[in-house]
């Protein structure tokens, strides 16, 4: 055999060994170096698991600690009772009106809790009301408003609000005892309304984050820091009065609740503000003078307020102005920005009837307007002395908002009377009653006299009925 045959014999040889034995080489050399491997990495992951469950774990015995400290005492019947007493307290503290509190149903779940619902219903205003549901959730208990129902509203934010909710507390089975619905400490001494440091019979039951909300009679503190037995606190927060206690009253230590106090305050009072529960406004602008007016013929000074009522307070004032359908333009009629009707110069136009149209007119809007009928009349000649009766002119009727006026001039004085249906017109020692008004006539009595007066007459004049 040739040297270049063995080579190329020992050279296949060598090949067909490497194929058939490097399987069986790896599997004893590096074969139990990657079992090993694989069990380290195995025995890692189960390692990570068991410490992620054990997390877990630590987090929901937390949670579930958290849980027991918020939740009503065990006992469903007891944890309904003492929930009913707090809120009553809790309305009548914000000042809820014929207030009724009413114990509702029991829900249970199986073993693990029951909720207890209680029902409240009265009068609130809408700022008591946000007050109450700030204070409410400022407290961290399992608890919920379950329905709210809001009747009656008014139109302004003053109004009562008909109110009708239902909360609806928790109480899990497996809580410790306990004979109150907060735990609670007492004071050691008397604290007065400038105190910001208590002094305290235990401060163990206060959570270990703070500030913590606690309550003392009526007053809500915020508790920012403790040192021994000696806590340093907000007075009077969650709208709250500081108040004077005496030692040895008790100290309820509230649960924490979950939302932002300074936001939820903020809330409420962007509640007030815009008042959501208000019924529309419904702005209907009358003329405040329609119909006829009776002017006498004088040098007197006269004006009349003719402008709109019921009107928009929000938006600015009208323009007003005169037209005058009639052929004739009495001279001296004018009227001013504030919709005042004055006439000047009476003396100088001829005495009748003048219609007048007024006109107010607002940018972007259609003009109201509103049509006079004004007659100008000369007064009656000057009655003789001594009889008071006579000095008493009828000089107009006027239609206030639907309502009309007898407008009364004692000549001799000055006097001008505006009187309605009912009221009294003194003349000399005798006092007249306004029986009735009408468009051109009023009607007068004293005792069983009665007399009816018409426009530009004296009472001296007036037919006897």
């Amino acid at each position: 055999m040739q040297t270049r045959e063995k080579i190329l014999g020992i050279v296949f040889l060598l090949g067909l060994l490497a194929w058939q034995g490097w399987p069986m080489f790896y599997r004893n050399i590096f074969g139990p170096l990657d079992e090993l491997r694989s069990t380290r990495s195995a025995l890692k992951s189960e390692y990570e698991r068991k410490e992620d469950r054990q997390l877990a774990l630590l987090r929901m015995t937390k949670e579930l600690k958290d849980l027991k400290g918020r939740s009503l005492p065990p006992e469903p019947l007891d944890a309904q009772r003492l929930y009913q007493q707090w809120l009553t307290d809790l309305a009548q503290s914000k000042g809820f009106k014929q207030l009724k509190v009413t114990p509702e149903n029991r829900i249970s779940r199986g073993t693990v809790y029951v909720a207890v619902q209680v029902s409240i219903s009265g009068q609130a205003t809408t700022e008591e009301l946000t007050d109450f549901l700030v204070s409410f959730y400022r407290v961290g208990l399992l608890q919920r408003i379950a329905r709210l129902e809001l009747g009656g509203s008014g139109r302004t934010s003053s109004s009562p609000l008909i109110v009708t909710l239902l909360a609806e507390g928790v109480c899990l089975t497996d809580t410790p005892d306990r004979v109150a619905l907060f735990p609670q400490t007492t004071l050691v001494s008397e604290v007065d309304t400038e105190s910001k440091q208590l002094n305290l019979a235990s401060t163990d039951l206060l959570p270990d984050e703070l500030p913590a909300l606690i309550q003392i009679a009526e007053e809500r503190l915020d508790v920012i820091s403790a040192e021994g037995s000696v806590v340093e606190v907000t007075r009077g927060v969650d709208g709250t009065e500081p108040s004077a206690h005496a030692a040895e009253t008790a100290v309820q230590i509230l649960p924490a609740g979950s939302i932002d106090a300074e936001a939820a305050i903020m809330a409420a009072r962007d509640i007030r503000e815009a008042h959501p529960f208000a019924l529309p406004t419904v702005f209907d602008p009358r003329f405040r003078v329609t119909g006829k007016v009776a002017v006498l013929r004088t040098d007197d000074e006269w004006s009349l307020d003719v402008s709109l009522s019921g009107d928009d307070p929000s938006l600015p004032e009208p323009d007003y102005s005169l037209e005058f359908p009639g052929a004739s333009q009495p001279a001296g009629l004018s009227i001013g920005e504030s919709g005042v009707l004055r006439w000047t110069g009476r003396t100088e136009v001829d005495p009748g009837r003048y219609e007048v149209e007024i006109i107010a007119l607002r940018a972007g809007e259609e003009p109201l307007r509103n049509r006079l009928s004004v007659e100008l009349t000369d007064p009656p000649p000057a009655a003789p002395q001594g009889d008071p009766a006579r000095d008493i002119i009828l000089v107009g009727v006027v239609d206030r908002d639907g309502t009309r006026e007898a407008w009364f001039l004692n000549r001799k004085s000055g006097q001008r009377l505006r009187l309605k249906s009912s009221e009294e017109l003194p003349v000399g020692s005798e006092k007249w009653t306004v029986v009735d008004v009408r468009a051109r006539e009023v009607d007068l009595a004293l005792d069983q006299t009665k007399r009816s007066i018409r426009l530009g007459q004296s009472l001296a004049e007036a037919n006897s009925q």
